[in-house]
């Protein structure tokens, strides 16, 4: 199960899913999805600029050229 990403937050790092979540337990702190990733692509923040992320299965939808992380 994928929980809901938090507002607008991300960080693009490699080997973490890039989306933000609520953090369990301390409502309105954000924390890195725990989801490993298994997509990577790129993503438009709002401001327009571009970053390169990984994805978790449940946060790739928003990515533009999505493609499968290869399986290590």
């Amino acid at each position: 199960m994928t929980v809901s990403h938090y507002a607008e937050a991300f960080y693009p790092a490699v080997g973490r899913c890039f989306r933000f979540v609520s953090a369990a337990g301390a409502h309105g702190q954000p924390a890195h999805c725990p989801a490993p990733p298994t997509w990577q692509g790129t993503f438009a923040a709002a401001d327009g600029r571009r970053y390169q992320v990984e994805a978790c299965a449940g946060h790739h939808g928003p990515l533009e050229q999505a493609r499968p992380l290869p399986r290590p």
